[in-house]
């Protein structure tokens, strides 16, 4: 910075009063006290103001920008951690799931005839169907007694209907309907002493082989 004071710069005058020497005695004092006082002047003339110590706030918004930023990480990584949790779950049910469907189905055991394999109501039908289709060529006690016994006990229900299926009656075999086949072997049970249940013989050829003929 240069400071002009009547045409020579306060700069080069204070330079020049650095290098300059007043000599010895009373007027050497004399010079001596007004080259301080130029000085002085001088150094007044180029003095700055004073700086303003007022400590200034830094600008807020890098902080603010940080903190939303922050912010909206910690967000996006709650919502991935949410996700994959979600998905790690849905994958364990679907394994256990596969590893349910993978295992093979436990049989059921066989349900024994004298527990009341038919209703006293298919019974009843099943004596109809067999007066009108069966009495005219087979007496009642070739299913009955010791002759069935031995015929069927350690068989089940679903080897006596399919053979009265594909065997009768003898001039069209296979004729009647499946639950009318299955209502004359609810008959023959009762005819054999087997009690009658709450449920009727069924027509499922899968239930049926769970039905086992024992002895009552």
């Amino acid at each position: 910075m240069t400071c002009q004071t009547g045409g020579a710069s306060t700069m080069d005058r204070l330079a020049r009063a650095r290098r300059w020497r007043p000599g010895r005695g009373p007027a050497g004092a004399q010079r001596r006290a007004a080259a301080a006082a130029r000085w002085r002047q001088a150094v007044a003339e180029c003095k700055l103001p004073p700086p303003n110590l007022t400590p200034r706030l830094a600008d807020p918004m890098p902080v603010v920008r940080h903190s939303l930023a922050a912010l909206c990480v910690a967000l996006a990584a709650s919502a991935l951690h949410a996700q994959d949790t979600r998905g790690s779950r849905q994958q364990s049910k679907a394994r256990a799931a596969g590893s349910a469907a993978a295992r093979p189905a436990t049989p059921l055991a066989p349900a024994p005839a004298s527990r009341g394999a038919y209703s006293a109501v298919q019974a009843d039908r099943g004596q109809l169907l067999y007066r009108r289709n069966c009495s005219s060529c087979h007496a009642a006690t070739a299913y009955t007694g010791a002759t069935f016994t031995q015929l069927w006990v350690g068989r089940t229900a679903y080897n006596l209907v399919s053979l009265i299926r594909q065997t009768m009656p003898n001039d069209d075999p296979g004729r009647l309907t499946t639950q009318q086949y299955v209502d004359i072997v609810a008959y023959l049970f009762r005819l054999n002493g087997y009690p009658a249940g709450a449920r009727a013989l069924p027509t499922d050829d899968a239930a049926l082989k769970r039905i086992a003929i024992d002895r009552r």
